[in-house]
């Protein structure tokens, strides 16, 4: 996964920025390297660069698809300097925490 953790708020991202983002197909858990491209009305657009390839997911069907969802759904992938490990930081109020 891509260190991509970053304390800047949601409306501050530019198409420079990557999150990750977090679908639900058929019942199970997808999470999507994607580049971000707005923030409008509480909702998150995005470009998907990379995905979960551990479940089945053909490159070809995703690359490059254009997805939406809420902050709650996205998340940035790091370590903050109290972290041991890298982790999973979802937004929340427009900051990865």
């Amino acid at each position: 996964m891509i260190v991509n953790l970053n304390k800047k708020h949601i409306k501050d991202f530019t198409s420079e920025d990557t999150l990750y983002i977090r679908k639900i197909i058929n019942g199970f858990d997808y999470n999507y390297l994607c580049q971000f491209i707005s923030y409008k009305n509480g909702v998150v657009t995005a470009k998907i660069l990379e995905l979960d390839e551990a479940r089945g997911q053909h490159p070809w069907q995703y690359k490059n698809k254009i997805i939406t969802a809420r902050p709650s759904k996205c998340f940035l992938w790091g370590k903050n300097a109290n972290d041991k490990w890298t982790y999973c930081y979802w937004f929340k109020d427009g900051i990865a925490q």
